[in-house]
């Protein structure tokens, strides 16, 4: 059984750690590149409209370049 200081101890280290902001990791802004969207068909087929509507709303919540990569035949 843990003892009442040495539960104390460890509660105040949690909590000044927290604080101090040292359990914080930092991330990285995603996307940090131009985006490809990946398209299975070719273009002008029937996913052409929507998937340039989708690569120009994501540019646009994202702030990045999406850009839509149209390989068809493999498997499309």
């Amino acid at each position: 059984m843990m003892s009442r200081s040495l539960f104390t101890t460890l509660a105040c280290l949690l909590l000044s750690f927290s604080l101090l902001g040292l359990g914080r990791a930092h991330a990285q802004d995603y996307p940090s590149k131009v985006v490809r969207l990946i398209v299975g068909n070719a273009p002008g087929g029937s996913t052409d409209v929507p998937s340039r509507w989708i690569t120009t709303k994501l540019a646009e919540v994202w702030g990045r370049p999406v850009i839509a990569d149209f390989r068809g035949g493999a498997a499309g």
